[in-house]
């Protein structure tokens, strides 16, 4: 496609999603295709009709997206004050960056919505015409990657048009970051170039009118916003006083800066120098904390005086008598576990809203799915991961900063022919114009990134030597060996897409030549990075970092992602999760590496997340406020931490009433500690000699080799339990919290249980008396922990759960099931069958392990368990209690004992 004909088809898409969004209801396909027929001629003349039928299907496909409310828990003093102001406010900047989102591809549905969702949050924040002493404290979770930077410059704009005069943006810990920030708010609020009093000369930049971009077009003008900070600068004292800069009636002063105690100092020096007769400003102030849970958490003890970054917000806070500050976060764990008596803190008492992301978002659920539900073959054949399985050897989970890059492991080089491949395939597309990138996180270590990055730079020439060198001869049959690697890694990845291996050859030498590389963290050299601020970035790019990576830092037009590590914490392992966000129109082409550890966790972290917003809609309708209601974030088998646990000292553990009916509960990451290994097998021999000393015996399931002993006294499961013990990353079978469920439930079907013995096709083994074949999973070893069916997550096959179920009743489930489900799914899923038992079940799997890197465990037995309680997943019985970590409100309303774990103080 020509230069022109592509230039022609962007705009005319501008232009058709901006005519949608000024339509008073969003148009359908037939007014949509009657105004592209009828613009065709002044706005793409030079386009086919082929053009017009793409433009056509973009327009169509924003146009459907839409968004939900999402759900809001307000402070018990809100009072509203938006509605009766509404008419009598000029939403002149709102109005324009609506515009500009319109004609970026924002979804007219989307806006209005995403227009309620502000209007509702400013609605919670202070009023700015309201001249009395006042000041809120909010939080706003979104999804990691789903347009928070957006909501909030979106919010921005709305305060400032409603009266707020002085906005301080404060981003992660990091230049890099906070100056993507920036570059954001110039487009979306101050609507100039931020940078052009510094490098204008270089860029040949005049007058207002030349420095203007984003909002900037579409206003009359842009003097009622002034940034004290710059794309190249954060915020320096003498600059303000230079620009003479002084907000009042017709001024905003904008700063956007980072988690810096010295440069909040500065912020709040300058914000103390001018208050009048040593008062504080009357002006009001909207503070947005964005990645709210990073940094700006006191973690230290009560006694003490708070950290230094939440002391700086605190010290800004408090030169104002009239201020909001709103805290966004896509993990919000650690600030639900601020402790609410302290009125000076930043736990967020007057609301807390979690946003919808738009119908088009790809987040943790979409990749993951609910935690229990993947099998090993849908895994498998997932069109997006790509599980890990020689990574260990070449990184290291404990590596330290002296590891040597003596080579790339094979999974990497696949990652990087798929990014060459799938850049081919978008040229073939006509997309040559649209940003691409490849992740690469392996290390938090500067040196190591380095290294790597030098080892991938020559993966890369190789390729694209032998792309450029080879491409035609290797079409008429002369064999290449990167070629051939090429071509195998096509068939692996993209067969199934329109185009042929053919055509992919011949477009990949124009495809790979504008790829560059580049290594992202705190050590660049800052001639290096101020060259890249005022160039413009790379169009194609394989990005290799590390922290810098994990948090707010986007890149454009990710496609491919390389993740290998360890961390922690759920919030920490969530953020680093860049791959999540918007992938419109080349979603098919995306893929991302994994090991089977890390995507248990996602699945696992992303039920967590989602638990969470389902009590906050309980509290909504409840109409609780956060201070009278309780939140609690559950210790899921399975999970990381939470989050560090210096982020919840004003937390504790302790039991909420919840139900651990209707779903299978899995022991699917074992300690690798030969000791531990051993006592599993002691306690399931113990409990199969047990059961057998009480006289129960034991039937033959079918023609499997499983073994059942039907209503098997409680104390006898108990009692294992409580022996039992996987990883220690599987917070909810350590301790005595199942073995307690087990012993002390009240419920009429909970006093006895099933117990299964499950079999398989391996060497034999004795437990308690009883002979049986042993299951065969696959296991990886990973930071120490074996992960059983490394690529699934799961212990149990199909159907497992069912076994005391007759094959008649499991068959009528299965056909009920199915009936309902108008030929979409293949067979029922587990918790169908385990809402239907008749007891709970314990399935004890003596494990043969095959496959994996470590110590050959082949004579030694991993005991892997599933538990299956009777009934409908999320009905609660008191009867039924699990471990969660609870605020400090919860701690007051909801518990009088808890189970306290020991807390090392020097412990993150």
């Amino acid at each position: 496609m020509s230069d022109i004909r592509a230039a022609q088809k962007v705009q005319f898409q501008k232009v058709a999603l901006t005519w949608a969004s000024t339509n008073a209801k969003v148009p359908d396909e037939v007014a949509v295709r009657d105004m592209l027929l009828n613009m065709r001629t002044f706005i793409g003349p030079d386009l086919s009709d082929d053009d017009i039928e793409d433009v056509f299907d973009h327009v169509t496909r924003i146009l459907s997206i839409h968004m939900d409310m999402g759900a809001v828990i307000e402070g018990a003093q809100y009072v509203p004050w938006l509605e009766k102001r509404r008419t009598t406010i000029d939403w002149r900047l709102w109005s324009a960056y609506s515009a500009y989102l319109a004609e970026h591809g924002r979804s007219p549905l989307v806006l209005d919505q995403l227009n309620k969702s502000l209007e509702k949050i400013l609605d919670h924040m202070g009023d700015p015409s309201d001249e009395d002493s006042w000041e809120r404290r909010g939080l706003v979770i979104g999804d990691v990657q789903s347009g928070k930077t957006s909501t909030y410059i979106g919010l921005m704009d709305k305060a400032a048009d409603a009266g707020y005069r002085i906005f301080i943006v404060l981003t992660g810990n990091t230049e890099s970051l906070r100056r993507q920030t920036q570059a954001r708010v110039d487009e979306g609020m101050i609507g100039r170039d931020s940078a052009a009093a510094l490098i204008g000369a270089r860029k040949g930049l005049g007058g207002d009118k030349d420095n203007r971009l984003g909002v900037g077009l579409k206003l009359e003008s842009t003097s009622s916003v002034a940034s004290t900070t710059t794309v190249l600068t954060d915020f320096r004292k003498s600059s303000a006083q230079a620009m003479n800069i002084v907000p009042g009636q017709g001024l905003s002063v904008v700063f956007i800066t980072k988690k810096n105690r010295v440069v909040l100092d500065r912020i709040a020096d300058w914000l103390e120098s001018q208050r009048v007769g040593g008062g504080k400003l009357k002006h009001p102030v909207l503070f947005l904390d964005d990645e709210a849970d990073y940094a700006s958490i006191n973690t230290n003890k009560e006694e003490e005086d708070p950290t230094a970054i939440n002391a700086a917000i605190r010290r800004i806070l408090a030169t104002s008598s009239r201020n909001s500050y709103i805290g966004f976060t896509a993990t919000p764990f650690a600030n639900i576990f601020i402790n609410d008596e302290d009125d000076k803190d930043l736990f967020p008492r007057d609301f807390i809203y979690a946003l919808d992301a738009p119908s088009n978002y790809q987040g943790a659920t979409t990749l993951f799915g609910p935690s229990e539900e993947l099998d090993d073959q849908e895994l498998d054949e997932h069109p997006v991961i790509r599980i890990l399985e020689d990574a260990e050897e070449y990184f290291p989970a404990s590596h330290k900063s002296s590891l040597i890059v003596k080579e790339i492991p094979e999974s990497l080089s696949e990652a990087v022919r798929t990014f060459l491949l799938a850049n081919a395939i978008r040229d073939l597309r006509g997309e040559q114009g649209s940003p691409r990138s490849m992740l690469v996180n392996v290390s938090r270590f500067n040196l190591v990134q380095q290294r790597l990055g030098e080892w991938l730079a020559g993966e890369l020439a190789a390729y694209r030597n032998a792309i450029n060198s080879h491409a035609a001869t290797f079409a008429r049959g002369n064999p290449n060996h990167e070629l051939e690697m090429m071509r195998e890694t096509f068939w692996r990845e993209y067969d199934s897409s329109e185009f042929s291996w053919d055509d992919v050859l011949q477009m990949l030498p124009a495809a790979v030549a504008e790829i560059e590389l580049k290594v992202v963290n705190s050590k660049r050299d800052k001639s290096n990075e101020e060259k890249e601020l005022r160039d413009e970035n790379a169009p194609r790019q394989i990005s290799i970092g590390g922290d810098l990576l994990s948090r707010g830092l986007t890149l454009e037009g990710l496609m491919v992602s390389y993740f290998y590590r360890r961390t922690a914490a759920s919030d920490t392992l969530m953020q680093m999760g860049r791959w999540f966000g918007y992938r419109d129109g080349y979603e098919d082409v995306c893929r991302l590496w994994l090991s089977a550890e890390v995507v248990s966790a996602y699945a696992y972290t992303a039920d967590s997340l989602l638990e969470l917003r389902l009590e906050l809609e309980r509290m909504r309708d409840q109409k609780l406020t956060p201070q009278q209601y309780g939140l609690a974030v559950r210790n899921h088998p399975g999970a990381l931490l939470i989050t560090a646990r210096n982020k919840m000292r004003a937390a504790e553990v302790g039991q909420k009433s919840i139900s651990l009916r209707g779903r299978p509960i899995e022991s699917t990451t074992l300690s690798s500690d030969m000791t531990r290994i051993r006592a599993n097998a002691v306690a399931a021999d113990e409990l199969f000699a047990a059961i057998q000393s009480s006289g129960i015996g034991s039937e033959q399931v079918g023609t499997s080799s499983r073994q059942i002993w039907r209503s098997v006294p409680k104390h006898l499961v108990a009692t294992f339990l409580d022996a039992f013990s996987a990883a220690d990353s599987a917070a909810l079978f350590q301790g005595s919290a199942l073995a307690r469920f087990a012993r002390n439930a009240q419920a009429e079907d909970l006093q006895a249980w099933d117990v299964v013995l499950v079999g398989g096709s391996g060497s034999e083994v004795e437990l308690g008396g009883v002979s049986i074949k042993r299951p065969v999973r696959r296991a990886l070893l990973s930071n120490g922990t074996w992960v059983i069916s490394g690529s699934n997550r799961r212990v149990a096959g199909p159907g497992d759960v069912a076994t005391p179920l007759s094959s008649a009743r499991r068959a009528e489930i299965e056909s009920a099931y199915l009936d309902t489900q108008n030929g979409s799914a293949k067979r029922a899923p587990d918790t169908q069958f385990v809402q239907n038992l008749e007891r709970p079940v314990l399935l004890v799997y003596p494990v043969e392990r095959r496959g994996g890197e470590g110590e050959n465990l082949a004579e030694q037995t991993l005991i892997a368990i599933v538990i299956a309680v009777p009934g409908t997943a999320g009905v609660v019985s008191t009867t039924d209690q699990v471990t969660y970590w609870l605020n400090a409100v919860a701690k007051k309303l909801w518990f009088q004992d808890f189970d306290t774990y020991e807390d090392d103080e020097d412990e993150d």
